[in-house]
């Protein structure tokens, strides 16, 4: 019994460190294959921001800077342009310093009371002229859209310095990016597995991509960007919101976006459901197999002790012979059967050297002649009837 309840303890002891262990390491497992798909989607995203600030340059020092504005030529350099990567884009155009629309690719007609000087990328280009600089997702509202569709876009803007007739003046550029190119890298990260979850948002906290952004907009849902901004590129254990979060945070390069990973607590990676199940059911075998095992290593272990006490109970039958108790297997058992046999054979010989010895006084008894004088009167034989 003893031993059955060492057995349960040990298996019990074991099988906690063991999903403690387990626990540690598929959480850094997590973290580091997290890890690892920031840093690919991290460059993907890199990747195509590199190629839309290229288009910028190619148009600015290529085209526009240091020539007249030449419309048939700016026109065409633009189309070029934004053929060779329209898969990306969604427009390209050209304004003065004052708003006024000068040139833009695909050709389309500008909205009517549309001021783009209000514009929020219009006027961070204004203000911080030797800087590219990204907007947040927003709905593309200067020109009509021949397909009537919406298109999101995110809007990369520069100041640039124009010639007209020789005469200097300055200018916006602007590249509509296609929100959907980074939606859909995103998604494809979200995809890989259920189990965390990835955004991207700029350097300030402002959401640019959340796989639950609607719901964060209407307040069905919350997400601490301010946190994560705050924290340096790595791995960082974090809580927010009472519960306990795992986040990896990639800096995206010019832009100081920030990629996001984000693994709850709660989730089924360190949760008490399936994997908690799984290991109950683990242990719960082990021990069944553990009793078993020990039922059947106590009934072998037993069955020569068993067997000897049965032959020996049922010695008024018959004795067990030397050869049988040899049969029985244990060498411990063997000897003692061995020494019991030979302590009952000397047993045997002594009652009957015993018998032997009391049957002769008897004879010798029964034959001597009565006379009542030979014997003292302090002498009294008892006769036993046992020894006849």
């Amino acid at each position: 019994m003893s031993f059955m309840l060492f057995s349960i303890f040990l298996i019990l002891f074991l099988s906690t460190v063991l999903y403690a262990q387990f626990s540690i390491r598929l959480r850094i497992n997590q973290e580091t294959q997290s890890e690892q798909l920031l840093r690919q989607g991290g460059i993907q995203l890199e990747e195509y921001l590199l190629s839309m600030r290229r288009i910028s340059d190619a148009l600015y020092y290529n085209v526009v800077k240091g020539t007249d504005v030449d419309f048939n030529v700016l026109n065409q350099e633009m189309n070029l342009l934004y053929e060779a990567h329209k898969d990306g884009l969604v427009s390209i155009a050209l304004f003065s310093a004052r708003g006024k629309y000068i040139a833009a690719v695909p050709i389309s007609a500008e909205k009517k009371n549309r001021k783009v000087i209000e514009q929020d990328w219009y006027r961070k280009a204004v203000q911080q002229v030797e800087n590219l600089h990204f907007s947040l997702p927003h709905v593309q509202n200067l020109f009509d859209d021949p397909s009537y569709r919406t298109r999101w876009v995110i809007s990369l803007s520069r100041v640039v310095e124009l010639s007209f007739d020789g005469r200097s003046d300055s200018g916006v550029l602007l590249v509509d990016m296609d929100y959907n190119m980074i939606e859909r890298m995103m998604e494809k990260m979200n995809q890989v597995n259920g189990k965390r979850y990835f955004y991207l948002c700029d350097k300030r906290g402002k959401l640019i991509y959340h796989p639950k952004i609607r719901e964060i907009y209407r307040g069905h849902a919350k997400e601490d960007t301010e946190l994560a901004v705050a924290q340096e590129d790595g791995i960082h254990r974090l809580q927010s919101d009472g519960k306990e979060k795992t986040i990896v945070v990639d800096t995206i390069g010019y832009t100081g976006w920030k990629l996001v990973s984000v693994l709850e607590e709660s989730s089924d990676v360190f949760a008490t459901g399936g994997m908690l199940y799984y290991v109950f059911i683990v242990i719960s075998v082990t021990l069944l197999i553990a009793l078993l095992m020990n039922q059947v290593i106590s009934l072998r272990l037993s069955y020569p002790i068993r067997k000897l006490n049965e032959d020996l109970g049922n010695m008024g039958v018959k004795r067990p012979t030397m050869e049988e108790i040899a049969s029985y297997g244990s060498t411990e058992i063997v000897h003692l059967g061995e020494s019991l046999l030979q302590s009952l054979q000397r047993i045997d010989e002594l009652t009957e050297e015993r018998i032997k010895q009391q049957e002769e006084k008897n004879g010798r008894a029964r034959w001597m002649p009565y006379n009542p004088r030979l014997i003292p009167t302090s002498f009294i034989i008892l006769w036993n009837p046992w020894f006849g």
